[in-house]
């Protein structure tokens, strides 16, 4: 790091922190926000899978890998990430991110919409993107608020971060209606519904009165496949005036249809947004009415609370995942293992179900870095939705990859998680089970 300044009428302060410039400003609740300016480098590691159609078509991978630098030009770490095509324009595409900024004192996971070229070469010169950073771990642990990447004239992009410790954002409430019939679906695994196979949304807005109120674009993967239910993981972005509220979590579908089951409230969590909603997290609940409309219910709250902090110990199954090949043959960025199994208490009680995605961002050689997005739900309690990169074993090299642990970032939840953040710390064990220990804050703390 450069330097780190109070921008108050106080002398300036400096600190180390990933070698990125940082600095801290006044915020309205006269809590401090902590400012950091790093740069993507200008020629990223990228590969481009094409998965629906030929060309650019909805539900194309975007998938990179980029070398971080601070203001010194010294190297702080790595961007990793992918971005997912939802709808094509003349002269650009919409695509929802989900981007890691991986560095030597933790990792900072960012999510949101953006808009690339036509030819997916990166953002559009001159449109700065605004996403939401829903989540950190170590030094990162618990911070929200939003990064706005700007694609500079050599290829770069200069990366803004303003994070804050705890949110200025105030509680409230948002309801929003949209059309159910926008989903373009893409059958990336064997034909029919099978785990991997992805709806991409893109559905204009309307409030309580039929106004116009903005946009949602996202994603929904199927992670689980059932005669009379079908389960999957959502990214999805609200795109509204005063800014955009970025939700992940799980939903069910009947098996014939594309959308929610008909009458049913799903909940799930908001984890992040810009502009009025930067920091903000809390619940949306979903409803699919008779009318063929979703209404979209949000209850909003400030991303940290004072509410006391918990730990919530687990232990998941070692399932073998759906692995979709998505890329050229063999291992390679853009592949996708979808995934669903058990979860027990240290004592061996059924107490849930974990469900997600994993997307390859990097291959060197025997070592893999995935990209995952995976919702955590403890019967009877919620969910937890828990991102970040992570290394990932090849068959060669999955014996001393057994006992390593790593971290990801907690970015959201509902039920008695409504508003939680923090990380999960997972330990693989000699047997192939997976040691989770949640550490939670901004959820309230339950005895049970």
């Amino acid at each position: 790091m450069d330097q780190l300044k109070r921008l108050r009428s106080h002398p300036v302060l400096v600190i180390a922190a990933c070698g990125a410039v940082v600095a801290t400003v006044a915020v309205a609740d006269a809590r401090a926000a902590t400012v950091i300016d790093i740069t993507s480098s200008a020629v990223p590691t990228t590969s481009v899978v094409d998965l629906a159609g030929p060309g650019a078509t909805a539900g194309d991978l975007f998938v990179f890998r980029s070398e971080l630098t601070n203001g010194s030009g010294a190297s702080v770490g790595q961007l990793l990430g992918f971005q997912t095509t939802i709808a094509l324009g003349p002269s650009a595409q919409s695509a929802q991110g989900a981007l890691t900024f991986d560095m030597a004192d933790g990792q900072i996971v960012v999510g949101g919409t953006s808009s690339l070229t036509t030819d997916t070469s990166g953002l559009l010169p001159g449109a700065p993107a605004i996403r939401a950073v829903l989540g950190g771990t170590g030094a990162y642990d618990g911070m929200r608020g939003q990064v706005t990447a700007t694609r500079r004239a050599d290829g770069s992009y200069a990366q803004h971060f303003v994070l804050t410790p705890a949110s200025t954002a105030t509680a409230g409430s948002v309801d929003v209606y949209g059309s159910g019939n926008t989903g373009i679906a893409v059958d990336l695994a064997a034909p029919g519904p099978t785990p991997g196979d992805t709806t991409m949304i893109d559905s204009a807005l309307v409030d309580a009165a039929g106004r116009p109120a903005g946009r949602v674009l996202g994603s929904q993967t199927l992670v689980s496949a059932a005669p009379d239910r079908m389960r999957s993981e959502a990214q999805l972005t609200f795109q509204l005036s005063a800014g955009t509220i970025v939700v992940g979590g799980l939903s069910e579908r009947p098996p014939s249809g594309a959308g929610l089951v008909p009458g049913v409230l799903y909940a799930r969590p908001v984890l992040g947004g810009t502009g009025r909603y930067a920091g903000v997290t809390g619940t949306v609940s979903t409803t699919l009415e008779e009318s063929g409309r979703y209404r979209s219910h949000f209850a909003l709250r400030p991303g940290t609370g004072a509410a006391k902090a918990q730990t919530v110990q687990a232990i998941a199954a070692n399932s073998q995942p759906a692995q979709l090949d998505l890329g050229p043959a063999g291992l390679s960025s853009g592949d996708v293992n979808v995934f669903n199994g058990p979860i027990t208490s240290p004592l061996g009680k059924r107490i849930g179900i974990v469900r997600g995605t994993q997307t390859m961002v990097a291959v060197d050689g025997g070592a893999l870095t995935m990209s995952s997005t995976v919702t955590y739900e403890l019967r009877g309690r919620g969910q937890i939705v828990v991102g970040g990169v992570a290394p990932s074993a090849t068959a060669a090299s999955a014996g001393p990859l057994k006992l390593r642990r790593f971290d990801r970032a907690v970015l959201g939840g509902t039920g008695d998680f409504a508003g939680a953040h923090g990380s999960l710390r997972t330990v693989r064990r000699a047997d192939g089970t997976y040691r989770l220990t949640f550490s939670l804050l901004g959820a309230p703390s339950r005895k049970r």
